[in-house]
C-alpha cells in the first residue's frame, strides 16, 4: 500500500491564504461604535423601504452577491427562481445555499439589498463576506431570502426548504469565523483523511487519542471545532442530507462533508469521539449539554448519510415520529421548529392529518401563526389518527412539566434532554437494513408476529386473535382529550421516596485526563453519584420488603435486581447479581473513586510524574470495571421510582407517580401505563412503566377451562392445550379512559 501523499499541506495553505478575509476589518466589526457609524452612514445613503415583493407559488428569492473588496459594504440584489421550471426569471446561473447557525445574535450589521438597508447578524455577515471572497455569486439564505415578517410567506417557504437544498448545486455549511483552534483542527482532519483508505487497525489508531503519542493541543482543537453551535442545530439535518454536495467552511478553512463524515465514522468505530470531546474545557456538563447533543447529532448524521445518501435502497421509511425521536436533543431557536425543522426529511408528512369535530379532514401542515403547544397537539393527533399506532405514548415525559399548556398524553418536544424509554430496548430503528432480524408484523396487526417466538402453534394462534380483538381503539373529543379503550391492570400501593438520579457522571471519569485537579473533581463527582445510586437501591429494597409475594415467584433479591437491570424473566438467574451484591460492587467502585481523589490531593506523589500516572490510571480502570453494569441500570431506571402494587407486582413507575395511581393496559399498546384520576372517568397520563413479569396477553385476557362458569358466553376463541383439553380465551372487562 502506498504511503499517504502529504502534498495536501502546501495546497491547503495556499487556498487558505487566498480566501483569508482582512483581519483588521473583522476586528472593526466587533466595535459597537464602528457598527453605529457604518449603519448611520448607510441609512443616509440607502432607502429604508422593504426590498421584498410578493412571491408566487413555488417561487423563491435568490441573493446575488456583487464583487467587492474587504472593506466595502456587501451589496446584493434579489433574483427570482421558479422551482417547477428550474429556471431563473432573471438569469440561468445555478445557485448555492447557505447552512448556518443563528446563535441568537441580534441583527446589527448593515448590508445593501436592492439598494435598501438591511440589518443582519455578525455570523451571517461574516459568512457573506467569506463567500464573496470565494466568488460565490448566486446564494439562497433563509434569513434574507424569506421575508421573516410575513408569516404566510414564511410558512410556504419553509415547506419548500427541502426542495431548495436538493436543487442547490452546493450547500456551504458555515461554522463561523476561523481562529487558532479551527486552523489546527482542519490541519488535523486533513491529516487523518490521508489514512482513511488504509487498513482498519491503522485508521482506528490515527483517530484514537489513547493510541497516539500525547498531543492534547490537536485533540483540544478538534473538540473546540465540534463544540461549535452549527453541529447542534435541528435544521442542519435536512440541509446536509438533502444536498447534492456540502462544504464545511470555517473562515478560510474548508473540508468536504463526505470526507468529514468519513473521519467521524472512523472515530465512532474506534469509540474515540467521546474521549476527543473530553479534551474541551467544558466537557463536565449536565445531561443534554453541548457534548451529548453533538455526539448524538454526529451519530445520526453519519448513520443517515450512509443509509440515505450512499445506499438509499437499504433504508427504511422515514416517519415523522421516528425523526422526532432521533432529533429530540437538537437545538432550535423556535420550539415549533422541533417539528418543522425535520418536516422535509419525513416521507409520511403528505398523508398525516386527523378529522375534527365536524368530521372534516385536517391535514398537518407548517403553520407559524399557532403557538408551539398547538403544534405539538396537532402533530400528535395526526400521527395517532393516521398511523393507528400508539408508539407515540412512549415519549411522553411528565416528570416536572405539569402545567405546560398541552394535554398529558401529548409529548412535549420542547423539553430539553433525552426522552427515557419504558424498557432498555430502544425505539424501532429509523434507518435499518432490509435483511435485519426484526420480526415482521402480521398484515393489519399493531404488533410483531409471533413467528419465531418461543411457544407452540396454539400460543401463536391465541396471540394473533388477541391482537385482532385488542386492536387500538381511540378517538379525540373537542377538548383534545384522548378517549382510549383499555383494562385496569393494578393499583400502586407503595412508592420509593427517591427517583433514580441523573447518571451524567457515569461517563465523566476520563482516563486520558492528565490534569490532577480535574481528575480530583471527576472522582468527587463519581463518588457523590454512586452514593446517590446506592441510596436509591437501598430505598428500593426497603419498599420491596413491604411486599409478601413476588412476580414469577422468584427470590426477592434477584427479582428486584432483574427489574432494575431491565432483564427479562427468562434470563439466566446465575448470571444476575442480587441487588445486595450489586450495591457492594458499587460501593467498591465508590472506594476506587475515593482513591483517585486522594491520590490527586497527595503531596507525596509528583502530579506530572510517571508513578502518579500509573497509579491514577489503575484506580480509574478499577472504578470503570466496577461500574460495568451500572449503565444498564441507568437505561432501565432513568428518572423512575420503584413501586409495589396491590397484586404484589414489582414495578418502575414515572417520577411523579404516587400511591393510589392506577396501572392500565391500552388496547393496541404493549406497554403498561400509569394514570392518575382527576375526576370521574377523566385521568392524567403520567407515562409508561415497567412491571416485572408483565405480559400483554395475560393482562387483557384469561385462559379458562370448559368447566368455568359462563366461559362460552365470555370467550373469544377456543384452542387445545398440551393434554388436548379445551381452553377458552376470554377477554377481561375493558372500559374507555378519558385522558386530559
Amino acid at each position: 500500500m502506498l504511503a499517504p501523499d502529504f502534498g495536501w499541506q502546501k495546497t491547503r495553505g495556499r487556498i487558505a491564504r487566498q480566501f483569508r478575509v482582512n483581519i483588521v476589518f473583522k476586528t472593526l466589526l466587533r466595535v459597537k461604535l464602528f457598527r453605529k457609524l457604518r449603519k448611520s452612514y448607510l441609512q443616509r445613503k440607502l432607502s429604508t423601504s422593504s426590498p421584498y415583493r410578493p412571491l408566487r407559488d413555488r417561487m423563491i428569492r435568490l441573493l446575488e452577491l456583487r464583487p467587492g473588496y474587504a472593506l466595502s459594504t456587501i451589496q446584493c440584489s434579489f433574483l427570482y427562481f421558479n422551482l417547477d421550471s428550474g429556471e431563473h426569471l432573471d438569469t440561468h446561473q445555478p445557485y448555492a445555499a447557505l447552512s448556518w447557525a443563528w446563535q441568537g445574535q441580534k441583527s446589527t450589521i448593515p448590508i445593501s439589498v436592492n439598494g435598501t438597508l438591511m440589518l443582519v447578524s455578525e455570523n451571517l455577515f461574516l459568512a457573506l463576506l467569506h463567500l464573496r471572497k470565494r466568488e460565490v455569486r448566486m446564494l439562497w439564505v433563509d434569513a434574507v431570502c424569506i421575508n421573516q415578517n410575513d408569516l404566510e410567506e414564511r410558512e410556504k417557504q419553509v415547506r419548500l426548504m427541502g426542495e431548495i437544498y436538493q436543487k442547490a448545486t452546493v450547500v456551504h455549511a458555515w461554522l463561523g469565523d476561523s481562529d487558532s483552534f479551527s486552523t489546527q483542527a482542519f490541519d488535523a482532519l486533513h491529516g487523518m483523511l490521508q489514512y482513511l483508505n488504509w487498513y482498519e487497525t491503522r485508521v482506528k489508531r490515527v483517530v484514537d487519542p489513547g493510541k497516539m503519542p500525547p498531543d492534547p493541543k490537536k485533540w483540544r482543537a478538534i473538540s473546540e471545532l465540534l463544540y461549535r453551535p452549527w453541529f447542534r442545530r435541528t435544521w442542519i439535518l435536512q440541509e446536509v442530507l438533502l444536498a447534492r454536495q456540502v462544504l464545511l467552511i470555517c473562515g478560510k478553512d474548508v473540508i468536504a462533508m463526505n470526507a468529514f463524515l468519513a473521519i467521524i465514522n472512523a472515530m465512532l468505530h474506534a469509540n474515540s469521539l467521546h474521549p476527543i470531546l473530553s479534551f474541551h474545557p467544558n466537557h463536565l456538563e449536565a445531561s443534554g449539554g453541548p457534548m451529548e447533543i453533538t455526539i448524538h447529532q454526529l451519530e445520526f448524521l453519519v448513520q443517515a448519510h450512509c443509509e440515505y445518501v450512499i445506499d438509499p435502497l437499504r433504508r427504511w421509511k422515514r416517519t415523522l415520529l421516528g425523526l422526532l425521536v432521533e432529533t429530540r436533543l437538537a437545538e432550535v431557536s423556535d420550539h415549533r421548529d422541533k417539528v418543522y425543522g425535520i418536516f422535509g426529511l419525513a416521507e409520511d408528512t403528505g398523508s398525516l392529518g386527523y378529522r375534527n369535530k365536524n368530521s372534516e379532514w385536517v391535514p398537518f401542515k407548517i403553520d407559524y401563526t399557532i403557538p408551539k403547544e398547538r403544534v405539538f397537539i396537532n402533530v400528535a393527533k395526526a400521527i395517532l389518527y393516521t398511523t393507528k399506532d400508539l408508539q407515540l405514548l412512549r415519549f411522553v415525559e411528565n416528570k416536572v412539566h405539569v402545567n405546560d399548556g398541552i394535554p398529558s398524553w401529548v409529548p412535549n418536544w420542547a423539553v430539553e434532554g433525552r426522552h427515557s424509554l419504558d424498557s432498555p430496548g430502544s425505539f424501532a430503528p429509523l434507518f435499518a437494513s432490509k435483511d435485519s432480524n426484526a420480526r415482521p408484523r402480521s398484515p393489519g396487526s399493531w404488533r410483531e408476529d409471533c413467528q419465531g417466538l418461543d411457544g407452540d402453534h396454539q400460543y401463536c394462534r391465541r396471540r394473533r386473535e388477541i391482537s385482532i380483538y385488542c386492536a387500538p381503539d381511540f378517538s379525540f373529543d373537542c377538548d383534545d382529550n384522548l378517549i382510549i379503550k383499555g383494562v385496569q391492570f393494578d393499583t400502586i400501593t407503595s412508592v420509593s421516596q427517591l427517583a433514580y438520579p441523573r447518571h451524567d457522571w457515569v461517563h465523566n471519569l476520563d482516563p486520558h485526563t492528565h490534569d490532577p485537579e480535574e481528575k480530583q473533581k471527576l472522582a468527587q463527582n463519581v463518588e457523590q453519584g454512586l452514593d446517590q445510586v446506592c441510596n436509591w437501591i437501598d430505598d428500593c429494597i426497603k419498599t420491596a420488603s413491604k411486599s409478601s409475594l413476588y412476580a414469577r415467584g422468584g427470590e426477592v433479591d434477584r427479582t428486584l435486581w432483574r427489574l432494575l437491570r431491565g432483564s427479562k424473566p427468562k434470563d439466566d438467574s446465575d448470571s444476575i447479581l442480587s441487588s445486595t451484591q450489586s450495591v457492594k460492587r458499587i460501593r467498591d467502585a465508590q472506594s476506587a473513586a475515593s482513591v483517585v481523589r486522594k491520590l490527586c490531593l497527595s503531596p507525596c506523589l509528583d502530579a506530572e510524574g510517571p508513578l502518579a500516572e500509573i497509579v491514577l490510571e489503575a484506580a480509574v480502570s478499577q472504578t470503570e470495571e466496577k461500574l460495568s453494569e451500572l449503565e444498564q441500570v441507568s437505561q432501565a431506571c432513568n428518572h423512575r421510582r420503584f413501586a409495589t402494587t396491590r397484586k404484589q407486582h414489582l414495578s418502575l413507575v414515572p417520577q411523579r407517580a404516587g400511591v393510589g395511581d392506577i396501572i392500565c393496559v391500552f388496547y393496541g399498546f404493549e406497554y403498561p401505563v400509569v394514570l392518575r384520576r382527576i375526576s370521574g372517568d377523566t385521568f392524567q397520563f403520567l407515562g409508561t412503566c415497567v412491571v416485572e413479569g408483565f405480559d400483554f396477553d395475560t393482562a387483557v385476557a384469561d385462559l379458562l377451562g370448559a368447566k368455568d362458569s359462563g366461559v362460552k358466553k365470555r370467550s373469544t376463541s377456543r384452542s387445545y392445550d398440551t393434554p388436548g383439553r379445551k381452553v377458552y380465551t376470554s377477554l377481561k372487562r375493558a372500559r374507555n379512559f378519558r385522558i386530559a
